[in-house]
């Protein structure tokens, strides 16, 4: 086997206790389509229709103005993001245009270290594949739902050629230039003595393979009927317990239709936005009242008592120490009165 074994984080962190309050987002999560080719089991798109809208999302994608001017929005910061990487409430390759966003962010310099792609892989033809690479995409993440047809059936809701997304994915990896392949599977979906099937099959054909474990990543799905827990991170590490939620210190998830949550939950509910992009700057998103209230609510060691945050364990999904603002909050609480800033 070719491929690292490697976790699908940066480990190389700034120790986020040093560096807040931040005069931008080190991460931004953008979902250029909130519609999905796959319905799996575990996820938010499993839901129906109105469930859906409960929780504050529509299946939609995001309109190319939209997307321009979010980008005019992040150059206004004065300082590239660390990372901005394509996720959300959707597969972000059914918008056609979303290799055209890719290319966008990379000319304009937006990301200091890397433009992300999360994907399920089934609608990487060899077209999508040179538009992604043409595009200098850094990384894209290949998420597996299965090492078979009859396991795709069974998680994600619909009939999928595993021996078709195989080839594509090999197909994308000898054609893929600098951008770097991470295939992942999560632990739920292996059946006994799965594992090495999963290296042997794709250990040649990706850079960075991964088994995830299945952790307390979405709220509205609970805990994926008893089959995942919060005692591991998604990277099956040991989960570390909170007082401060360290995702509205770093980070800002937009939506397909401009909404901007301060963390990656998928479907929360829209009143949890911190404001809308095609009205409201992100700079001054960034920088107003409502962010200003949940940070120095989290200091003030009151996360459980937010009604959002009361039944979240997404922080537990990824507690690395170099993100750990517990034994430093009230220090921090200080620096960010002093410096009168609203993050």
């Amino acid at each position: 086997m070719q491929a690292k074994i490697k976790a699908g984080y940066d480990n190389n962190r700034v120790c986020l206790a040093d560096a807040v309050p931040l005069e931008a987002p080190f991460s931004i999560a953008l979902s250029s389509s909130q519609k999905c080719n796959f319905r799996c089991r575990y996820c938010s798109q499993s839901l129906g229709p109105e469930e859906k809208k409960s929780h504050g999302y529509n299946d939609v994608l995001m309109e190319w103005d939209t997307f321009l001017k979010i980008v005019e929005q992040l150059k206004e910061f004065g300082t590239p993001m660390k990372r901005i990487a394509f996720t959300g409430l959707g597969e972000p390759l059914v918008n056609p245009r979303t290799p055209d966003m890719v290319k966008v962010l990379q000319e304009e310099k937006l990301a200091e270290v890397q433009v992300d792609l999360y994907t399920n892989g089934y609608l990487l033809d060899e077209e999508m594949t040179r538009r992604l690479v043409g595009a200098k995409l850094t990384r894209l993440r290949i998420s597996l739902q299965g090492l078979t047809s009859e396991q795709y059936r069974d998680t994600v809701g619909v009939n999928v050629d595993f021996e078709r997304l195989l080839k594509q994915i090999a197909y994308f990896y000898k054609h893929r230039g600098d951008t770097i392949l991470y295939v992942k599977i999560m632990d739920a979906q292996l059946g006994e003595g799965q594992e090495k099937d999963f290296h042997a099959l794709f250990g040649d054909i990706c850079d960075e393979i991964f088994i995830e474990h299945l952790a307390l990543a979405q709220p509205a799905m609970g805990d994926y009927e008893g089959r995942s827990d919060d005692k591991r991170t998604m990277f099956g590490e040991i989960a570390k317990e909170r007082v401060v939620c360290h995702f509205p210190f770093f980070y800002l998830q937009i939506d397909a239709e401009g909404n901007v949550f301060p963390c990656p939950p998928l479907g929360l509910p829209r009143a949890f936005s911190l404001g809308n992009a095609t009205t409201r700057p992100l700079k001054e998103i960034w920088n107003g009242e409502t962010h200003k209230a949940l940070v120095m609510s989290m200091l003030e060691g009151k996360m459980k008592e937010l009604s959002t945050c009361s039944t979240c364990q997404n922080y537990k999904c990824f507690t690395d120490d170099a993100d750990n603002l517990d034994d430093r909050r009230q220090e921090i609480l200080q620096r960010f009165v002093e410096s009168g800033s609203n993050v």
